[in-house]
């Protein structure tokens, strides 16, 4: 939701704030339903342009305080700065190609990952595994 808010933390906190006192209370114990109304998002749009169901419902609801140290703690700084001010800012913190400008073919880094998707292969569904080389000088 941090996103829809431009990194504003105390904008995303008034809204989850808001959402929890919009929410319905929770149905008395002696009814006999395993989901409240509380565990669903209330109806109406939600401020930020956030769909109503990518917000959470946080009970009991954390001080601001609370919220702004979650998160300072769980987002980097490259990540909060790509929620402020765009991928451009997020890059300019990252530690990808930090490597002082040399020759051609000095440097090179690689990296090898699992693209998340399925692909057929002889006719069974697999991951494939992606692979690739990066010359440190020509970035």
């Amino acid at each position: 939701m941090l996103e829809y808010w431009h990194g504003n933390t105390s904008a995303a906190h008034r809204e989850l704030v808001a959402r929890a006192k919009a929410a319905p209370e929770p149905q008395p114990a002696d009814t006999d339903t395993s989901v409240t109304d509380r565990d669903s998002p209330p109806a109406g749009p939600v401020p930020g342009g956030a769909p109503a169901a990518a917000v959470p419902l946080l009970d009991p609801m954390p001080s601001l305080s609370t919220f702004l140290r979650a998160v300072r703690r769980d987002l980097t700084a490259g990540e909060r700065a790509g929620y402020r001010n765009g991928p451009e800012a997020a890059h300019a913190l990252d530690v990808f190609g930090k490597r002082p400008r040399t020759w051609r073919n000095h440097v090179w880094e690689a990296d090898h990952v699992q693209a998340p998707l399925r692909v057929e292969a002889d006719g069974d569904p697999v991951r494939p595994h992606i692979t690739w080389f990066i010359d440190c000088a020509v970035q």
